[in-house]
């Protein structure tokens, strides 16, 4: 299934800590349209906006991992030059700040936990996230 941000998203072409900070901006730009999805009362679109959701994650693990492994820092450091003060503002921070909440709410376990529909799969093993807010 084809989003809208992936093209977004494959447009990027700084790289680096620089083409991360980039794709969690796009990112952020998506909450307010998924989380009305996830507020509808139709099930077709929540549970899409739920994928969705997930997907935009898996996609900057991806990136992150990527990154990380072509900067030769390690988790720590890189992690560290990610959260730096001028790489968000503080609107984008108090976004990222709210997502954990926002997951919690809907039931969504990025790392690990049962998608909680009808169609989800055996949960995988759990592990700790690779961006922290």
């Amino acid at each position: 299934m084809e989003y809208p941000w992936v093209a977004v998203f494959d447009r990027v072409t700084s790289t680096g800590v620089a083409r991360i900070v980039e794709m969690i901006k796009l990112a952020i730009k998506e909450i307010p349209r998924l989380h009305n999805e996830l507020l509808s009362n139709n099930n077709p679109r929540y549970i899409k906006a739920r994928r969705e959701i997930l997907a935009i994650f898996y996609r900057l693990d991806e990136e992150i991992l990527k990154a990380r492994d072509e900067s030769g820092m390690s988790d720590l450091e890189f992690n560290k030059v990610l959260r730096q003060p001028e790489n968000f503002t503080p609107e984008e921070r108090d976004a990222l700040k709210s997502l954990p909440s926002l997951l919690k709410l809907y039931g969504i376990d990025l790392f690990g936990g049962p998608l909680k529909s009808p169609e989800a799969k055996k949960p995988k093993r759990k592990r700790p996230p690779r961006f922290k807010v």
